[in-house]
């Protein structure tokens, strides 16, 4: 089987650059391109300092990159990841999008220009699967006690708050008729965090998941790049892309 061709958005940064270690060790993944506007006309590798991914150029675009590929993966930032999705979907690429703070009109329009070319997008809030468990125990828990106190906290350089992950939450937890505040915490030291909170008579139950290194995100990453692969349409859950990843016996 051919691997998956793919072209890397944000290659070079905090995340990306772990997303890109990570895929170039995973079987059946080919990265033939990446953009990064900053350090453009650079080699990936080289500026990584991973061997492996040496002979990478880095480009200002996806409509710049040459190479034949399948799937844009996307860890730039919401205002850049937009315009290079599109760029994507116009070459004919599936496009799979880890960047936060994307808003609904901007993700409606690609997914209206997906739809169009019959491939697939995806915005995923989250790719650690700590994260997922988390989410189906504090549905159970807004169920049971009515009421949710959620408090993600980042690194004080991420731009959103609250996180797209907790806005997630919120939205999930309002549908099912539970009351939901969120608190959202940026400090140095952290990197990604959140806690729920539930409290009833004499008693506090408290879930927390945190991220303490983005190789965490990897695995996810790749499973979620597979599975796009396979499907057409739009997607904002890992869940619903990869239902294997809830599964219960």
């Amino acid at each position: 089987m051919s691997p998956i061709r793919l072209v890397l958005g944000g290659a070079t940064g905090k995340t990306g650059s772990e997303v890109a270690r990570h895929l170039v060790q995973e079987d059946g993944f080919e990265i033939v391109g990446a953009v990064g506007r900053s350090l453009a006309g650079g080699d990936l590798g080289g500026l990584l300092g991973e061997g492996r991914l040496r002979g990478i150029p880095l480009s200002a675009s996806v409509s710049e990159i040459g190479a034949q590929a399948d799937l844009y993966i996307d860890f730039t930032q919401a205002e850049a990841a937009v315009s290079l999705a599109t760029e994507a979907l116009t070459k004919g690429l599936r496009v799979l999008i880890g960047t936060s703070g994307i808003d609904s009109e901007a993700a409606s329009r690609l997914a209206q220009e997906a739809a169009r070319r019959s491939l697939a997008v995806a915005i995923i809030p989250n790719f650690a699967l700590g994260s997922l468990l988390q989410r189906r125990m504090a549905l159970e828990l807004g169920r049971r006690y009515g009421r949710v106190e959620v408090v993600e906290g980042h690194h004080i350089a991420k731009r959103d708050a609250p996180s797209g992950t907790a806005r997630d939450l919120r939205d999930r937890l309002e549908a099912e008729g539970v009351a939901v505040a969120v608190h959202a915490i940026r400090i140095a030291g952290l990197l990604a965090r959140q806690e729920v909170w539930v409290g009833g008579v004499g008693e506090v139950l408290t879930v927390s998941h945190e991220v303490t290194s983005r190789r965490a995100y990897g695995p996810g990453v790749a499973m979620a790049a597979r599975r796009l692969m396979a499907v057409s349409g739009f997607f904002t859950d890992l869940a619903e892309l990869c239902p294997e990843l809830l599964a219960q016996d």
